[in-house]
């Protein structure tokens, strides 16, 4: 768990601010009030994510999240 901490912290203190932590915890808000798969697709459209902080922000997810595996099967 220390490096998730680490992880989170280096996110929240560099220059987008933690931005990928809070558009995961969006994505695993919305799936976990039912959003269907066309809703939360145009989420993570709207994040305009590069390859690596959609990759950070999907190991977050995977983490994190009781139904991570399931979230990102469907992104």
């Amino acid at each position: 768990m220390e490096i998730w901490k680490a992880c989170l912290e280096s996110s929240a203190s560099g220059i987008y601010h933690g931005t990928e932590s809070k558009q995961a915890i969006a994505l695993m808000r919305a799936h976990s009030q039912g959003a269907s798969a066309t809703e939360l697709s145009q989420l993570v459209k709207e994040q305009r994510h590069s390859g690596a902080s959609a990759g950070l922000m999907m190991a977050y997810i995977k983490h994190f999240y009781k139904d991570g595996d399931s979230l990102v099967d469907l992104l």
